[in-house]
């Protein structure tokens, strides 16, 4: 008999979050301190987008740039700050292998984002120079 048909055929579906807390409190304080946290940067970042979008004094290069690490900054904080407090307040908290890649890719893409929009900016300021 092969030792493979023989040996657990469990299947692990999900990664435990070992790192959050399991005392009530801690929970409570984490999930209030990211909420406030969240709603902040949620706040400042659509204030700057919508002054940029709507001011046309702000229609400059530099405001536009302004505006998308702005929206760079709303996404990035969205697409994990959720999940992490509704992790909090799980006893036992989980993500699934199909959600951390979502997450991982998502993270990825808007890094790679982050890191060529001021490679753009030079680019474009540097024509704008010598043309």
């Amino acid at each position: 008999m092969n030792y493979q048909e023989i040996g657990n055929h469990t299947k692990v579906t999900e990664f435990i979050l070992m790192g959050l807390s399991r005392h009530p409190t801690s929970q409570s304080v984490l999930f209030w301190a990211l909420m406030f946290l969240y709603i902040v940067t949620l706040a400042g970042n659509s204030m700057i987008i919508f002054l940029v979008g709507v001011n046309s004094q702000l229609h400059t290069p530099m405001y536009f740039f302004l505006g998308n690490l702005s929206l760079l900054d709303l996404l990035f904080s969205t697409s994990a700050v959720p999940l992490i407090m509704v992790n909090s307040l799980w006893n036992f908290p989980t993500i699934s292998y199909s959600s951390c890649f979502a997450q991982l890719a998502i993270r990825a893409f808007l890094a790679l984002t982050v890191s060529f929009l001021p490679l753009w900016l030079m680019i474009d300021l540097w024509l704008f120079q010598t043309h």
